[in-house]
């Protein structure tokens, strides 16, 4: 069973019949898969989740999606930032693949999480949600966006002149329908 005190937010319930899907960012936050803002209380789908799937099965209504918190998660990150520290690689010089990605491993200073086709303009990136659930940390701040048919892609990059050594170019492109962690936004 479910409570409202256990929840670690965000929270998103799905539901089948109809389908839909809400995720609370808060106990008082939360929004519809499609957009908008729901007039429903956090209460009412953690009563209709315990009603009709307590056991939490994935594919049933009520079914819900929360995110890790406490001991294990902490141990995790702690594990991931010994693995980073031993192998000498400091924040912002992670390589993968000839990318540069910030090291953001222990970070958790996102606002929001949304769908990338609904990110504001001017939000820095933190996170990019994989189709299996796990999430890869980065902090991109996008300069420029593109629409191609099912891909948004961010754009970014600095001209510091040929004598500072400066210059880089970036882009990341995000398949639509994707969870990312924001910050800096006050319209997601």
């Amino acid at each position: 069973m479910l409570s409202i005190e256990k929840i670690n937010f965000p929270i998103t319930f799905k539901f089948y019949k109809p389908d839909m899907q809400v995720t609370f960012t808060s106990k008082t936050c939360g929004e519809w898969e499609g957009g908008g803002i729901t007039g429903f209380k956090l209460e009412y789908f953690v009563n209709k989740h315990n009603n009709k799937n307590p056991d939490n099965i994935p594919g049933k209504d009520g079914y819900y999606i929360m995110a890790a918190c406490g001991r294990e998660e902490k141990q995790e990150d702690n594990d991931l930032l010994d693995a980073l520290k031993y192998l000498n690689i400091k924040p912002g010089h992670v390589n993968l693949n000839g990318a540069v990605f910030t090291a953001s491993v222990g970070a958790k200073d996102y606002d929001y999480i949304c769908k990338v086709e609904n990110m504001p303009v001017g939000a820095m990136l933190l996170g990019v949600q994989r189709e299996n659930g796990e999430w890869d940390e980065l902090k991109f701040k996008p300069r420029r966006i593109e629409v191609h048919d099912d891909v948004i892609c961010l754009l970014s990059g600095y001209a510091g002149g040929y004598k500072s050594g400066n210059n880089y170019g970036a882009e990341i492109n995000i398949k639509r329908g994707t969870n990312v962690k924001i910050k800096n936004s006050t319209n997601c």
